[in-house]
């Protein structure tokens, strides 16, 4: 199952991801093996959500918004 990021539009959310991208500059290898540049996402959002599941979903979710401004940056 796939999070559509909008149900889950938070103001924590939102820190979150621009934390991300203020941090970090597009690489092409994001595409392919995002879990290379993304090391705690799944621990930050198992912190916020105690539903391991939902945790993943969330991960997902910011590992793609990130990736997709850091595109339109570029």
């Amino acid at each position: 199952m796939e999070l559509n990021c909008d149900v889950i539009d938070t103001e924590w959310l939102e820190n979150v991801i621009s934390d991300y991208v203020n941090e970090m500059e597009w690489n092409e290898g994001m595409n392919s093996h995002p879990g290379d540049y993304f090391t705690d996402t799944l621990y930050i959002t198992r912190q916020k959500y105690q539903d391991e599941e939902f945790a993943l979903m969330v991960k997902s979710c910011i590992e793609r918004e990130v990736i997709s401004r850091l595109k339109a940056q570029k």
